[in-house]
């Protein structure tokens, strides 16, 4: 376990909707308990993430120098725990360090952890089974809640690529893909935490959760939980 590092600056940021739900505010509010208040928390617009988090990154680089500062990102369609932050930050040896999430699909609620074994233009490897409280280290996780060092960020920058460049769409390839493939570039891995688990909400409200996606695999002959943690 990597020790926590006092010094760090955390700087965190849920993206919100323009018109916000009762579960989503109740979640918020829980996070805003639950976060440590040296932490601090950025206001934001309800903008789209490809706006959000380059307007965020740049902000960020402005107000840190330590390789390990962090900056936390969470979606706001998600029951997140509220320590979500607190554990997000915890590892300074995580440079990438993600919750478990699941697409937002009761049909098919795959699990965020992908790896990319025969290319990105091909269809990735995701996880059929886990033991939980495992730190899985994959091409690509989910982005429901994320924690990125600043490192990353200047390791990308030093490629040549801009802020701007981070977070964009390219054919068929969504945002959170083409992040993950400049991190690949940039020779670092995510870490997806498969004790960290935020549902991903739909609009009952209710979510996709640890249990359903453990149902939808064994169903389907994969392994699914093999064990707790």
């Amino acid at each position: 376990m990597g020790r926590r590092n006092k010094k760090k600056k955390v700087y965190w940021v849920l993206g919100l909707p323009g018109l916000m739900r009762w579960w989503e505010a109740d979640m918020a509010m829980m996070l805003s308990r639950h976060t440590r208040h040296e932490y601090v928390r950025w206001r934001c617009e309800p903008v789209k993430v490809v706006r959000l988090r380059p307007m965020m990154i740049a902000k960020f680089m402005e107000a840190t120098k330590k390789p390990t500062d962090t900056l936390v990102f969470l979606d706001i369609d998600h029951a997140h725990p509220p320590h979500i932050v607190n554990s997000l930050v915890a590892r300074d040896d995580l440079a990438i360090h993600t919750s478990l999430t699941f697409k937002r699909a009761p049909q098919m609620p795959t699990a965020l952890a992908m790896d990319y074994n025969d290319g990105w233009d091909r269809s990735p490897e995701m996880v059929s089974g886990l033991n939980q409280g495992d730190i899985l280290e994959v091409d690509r996780g989910g982005f429901g809640a994320v924690a990125v060092q600043r490192q990353v960020f200047s390791a990308i920058l030093d490629l040549g690529y801009g802020i701007h460049n981070m977070f964009e769409y390219h054919g068929t390839a969504d945002c959170d893909k083409h992040f993950a493939m400049l991190c690949q570039e940039a020779g670092y891995k995510q870490h997806v935490n498969t004790g960290l688990v935020s549902p991903h909400m739909t609009d009952i409200p209710s979510s996709i959760t640890l249990e359903m996606w453990d149902k939808w695999a064994k169903d389907k002959g994969q392994p699914g939980v093999v064990s707790a943690a």
